[in-house]
């Protein structure tokens, strides 16, 4: 599995063992193709729509001291603002919705979810799909009637890794404030996210 270039920012050291050490003069392009360039007949225009999904079988989770969630389903949407390519570092996108469904505590207590608060977001494609949000990117989750909590990050990398079947994917491992009823101090967002659209899609 080829993987996105160059060293993650603000990522466990766990995502990354294994990633490349520094990116490309040439920038980062969205690409039809795993081919280094990207032929501009592959490359994906600016305004290119973009989603992921949970990858099967996986939850994603919300820890904390107090208490824990976890959420059987989660998306990730949006669609780029750039086509990235030669003297740039990034391929500039925009975050329009970010979900969680099938939602719990640990414990069993059933939640329903305020999707994605403070949309948009602004993000980019490097060596991961990085979301930066001054008002902090989330959600709020009700579980029962003690809890009721905004967990948010203003900065979170999630480390991408290309596939040989075009569809990459990407992990969370990424610290969260959490406020509200309830709600401790902080908390950490464990997901793993696989692209849905558009395909194939190689980060190049």
């Amino acid at each position: 599995m080829r993987r996105f270039r160059s060293l993650l920012i603000g990522v466990p050291a766990l995502l990354l063992l294994g990633l490349a050490g520094a990116g490309s003069a040439s920038g980062y392009e969205l690409c039809k193709a795993d081919e280094t360039p990207c032929a501009s007949a592959n490359m994906y225009a600016s305004g290119t729509s973009f989603s992921a999904s949970l990858v099967s079988g996986t939850k994603t989770q919300i820890q904390t001291m107090a208490v824990s969630l976890e959420c059987t389903g989660s998306t990730v949407a949006g669609k780029t603002t750039s086509t990235g390519g030669s003297g740039t570092t990034a391929v500039s996108a925009e975050i329009t919705s970010l979900t969680f469904t099938g939602c719990q505590t640990t414990s069993g207590t059933k939640c329903t979810t305020s999707q994605g608060v403070n949309l948009p977001y602004p993000a980019a494609f490097t060596d991961s799909l990085t979301i930066t949000d001054a008002a902090g990117a989330g959600g709020t989750f009700h579980c029962g009637v003690l809890v009721n909590c905004a967990y948010t990050t203003t900065n979170a990398s999630l480390a991408g890794f290309n596939s040989v079947s075009g569809m990459p994917r990407m992990a969370a491992q990424e610290s969260m404030s959490a406020s509200g009823a309830f709600c401790s101090g902080g908390a950490t967002w464990i997901a793993e996210y696989e692209f849905t659209a558009p395909t194939p899609l190689y980060v190049i």
